[in-house]
């Protein structure tokens, strides 16, 4: 809240969220229950599936448009996941895109 952006953007927050992450799975390891354990790999899987689609939309995109500057919103939490996927996509991609993961200042 103090922060804004700039926090939101940091290896700080990224780092809170990776605890959480780690929180989730270790509480769900001593809860130790089936039902829990199959509700949390279908959200991942979940997510993944979305991430994966709004990534491929966004090349999809860059294929047969052109612009000059994009703007990909996405929440705090997902915000290394995408990162990880993006890196891993333009390697392999034809067409690269000049991804820039803390351009926050010129959003407001």
């Amino acid at each position: 809240m103090n922060y804004g952006f700039k926090y939101l953007n940091s290896i700080d927050c990224l780092n809170i969220f990776e605890a959480l992450d780690n929180e989730i799975e270790e509480t769900l390891k001593l809860i130790n229950k089936e039902k829990l354990f199959q509700i949390r790999k279908s959200w991942i899987e979940h997510e993944e599936i979305r991430d994966n689609e709004m990534i491929k939309n966004i090349y999809s995109y860059s294929k047969n448009n052109t612009y000059n500057t994009g703007l990909f919103l996405i929440g705090t939490a997902h915000r290394k996941s995408i990162i990880d996927k993006v890196q891993k996509c333009n390697e392999r991609e034809v067409i690269k895109i000049n991804w820039n993961y803390s351009k926050y200042e010129n959003i407001l």
